[in-house]
C-alpha cells in the first residue's frame, strides 16, 4: 500500500525516517564517599584526634541522569539525484554532580 502511494509521486525517491531516546545514569562525578561527612583520623601530639571534612557534603545526591532525543528524516528526490538530511538533536542532564570549593573558614574570632 505505502509502495504504491510512493510510486505515485515522481519527485519524492527515498524517504527515511529515524527516531530514538534514551537515558542514562552516573554517579562518578564525585567520589564514592563524597556524599557523606568524612572524618579522617590523623595524631595530635601522640594522642589520637580527627579532622574536621574539606566540604559540606550531601547524603541525598541522587545520580546525575542524562536524557536524549534524536529524530530525522532522509529524503531523496528525481530519482536519487537531490539529498537532503533533516536532523533534530535534543540532551539533558538532571542533577549534575561536581565539586564546588567551599570557602575557607577560621577559628579565629571576629573582633
Amino acid at each position: 500500500m505505502a509502495s504504491r502511494l510512493f510510486q505515485s509521486t515522481t519527485a519524492l525517491s527515498t524517504l527515511k525516517l529515524r527516531a530514538s531516546y534514551g537515558q542514562a545514569g552516573n554517579l562518578t562525578g564525585i567520589g564514592a564517599y563524597d556524599r557523606f561527612n568524612n572524618f579522617p583520623g590523623t595524631n595530635l601530639t601522640g594522642l589520637p584526634a580527627i579532622t574536621p571534612p574539606r566540604a559540606l557534603n550531601n547524603p541525598n545526591v541522587k545520580p546525575e541522569v542524562m536524557t536524549e532525543t534524536e529524530a530525522g528524516a532522509d529524503m531523496a528526490f528525481l530519482r536519487n539525484r537531490i539529498g537532503l538530511s533533516v536532523t533534530y538533536y535534543n540532551q539533558d542532564i538532571d542533577n549534575l554532580l561536581f565539586n564546588r570549593p567551599s570557602r575557607r573558614r577560621s577559628a579565629a574570632p571576629r573582633w
